[in-house]
């Protein structure tokens, strides 16, 4: 069993699951583009040190991640609280 801080892996594709279905809810979608402001960037320095062959490559993404999941969570969650969005 892996270590309780291995776990943040699991936020990246959680962050891209999340996205697509906050996009897709009418009613949050200008709330639920925020985060794309900071990880498509994220995402696109992740991709050059990786090309790069950093061995860090990853890091930023591991420390943006969780806070765009728990953004995008609270934004869901806001939603549907308010009866916003429909599904």
């Amino acid at each position: 069993m892996g270590m309780p801080y291995d776990l943040i892996w699991l936020a990246v594709p959680l962050y891209v699951v999340l996205q697509a279905v906050a996009l897709t809810r009418p009613g949050s979608r200008a709330a639920a583009a925020v985060p794309l402001a900071v990880m498509v960037p994220v995402f696109a320095y992740t991709g050059v040190a990786l090309a790069q062959e950093s061995n860090l490559w990853p890091l930023v993404l591991l420390f943006a991640s969780p806070v765009a999941v728990l953004y995008l969570a609270v934004v869901l969650l806001a939603g549907r609280r308010a009866g916003v969005s429909v599904g």
